[in-house]
């Protein structure tokens, strides 16, 4: 559940900066960004706060964050596209190696971990293929290694997008201070 305020909450913070710095090509290029974008749509009015606003990279971010609340930015898909938005291209295979662990394993954990993250939360603990069977049994060692690499997945996130945004931001004017 952190994870899934942890992500918006990331885009928030550095969305209008990289809207301003990379302007209309702020957007990834790649299939699974446009994928999970493809229905997001501007109305009229927030095309003409657009054009009007002081600050139109952060009436976008806005509306960006605003429109990925109603997507699941907490399993690998989401994650990739968050951190991809934000200047890291290839997510996972960034993810991995700045973690030190294979992608695919690491994908499998994370969404393990989102998938019994669903089960406990909305169906009791039951799995998604039998909702109406037992309750699952869940041992420790178990949850303590996913959340281990969800807590990874997070750190390396904002380790890798906090070194994009220092890549994006130019140096201060030395005569300026």
């Amino acid at each position: 559940s952190a994870v899934d305020v942890y992500y918006p909450t990331l885009l928030r913070q550095h969305l209008a900066q990289v809207i301003t710095i990379k302007q209309r090509n702020f957007l990834p290029n790649d299939d699974i960004t446009k994928d999970f974008l493809k229905d997001f749509r501007l109305r009229l009015e927030d095309s003409l706060r657009l054009i009007s606003d002081a600050e139109p990279s952060q009436v976008l971010s806005d509306l960006f964050v605003e429109h990925l609340k109603g997507k699941t930015l907490s399993n690998s898909q989401g994650v990739a596209v968050s951190v991809q938005i934000l200047g890291v291209e290839d997510a996972w295979n960034k993810l991995a190696t700045h973690i030190g662990q294979p992608k695919e394993a690491l994908k499998r954990q994370f969404d393990a971990l989102v998938s019994r993250r669903n089960d406990i939360v909305h169906r009791g603990d039951r799995s998604s293929r039998d909702p109406a069977g037992p309750v699952q049994a869940i041992g420790y060692a178990w949850a303590d290694n996913h959340i281990h690499a969800a807590r990874s997945v997070v750190q390396a996130s904002d380790e890798l997008v906090q070194a994009q945004m220092l890549a994006l931001t130019p140096p201060p004017d030395e005569a300026h201070g």
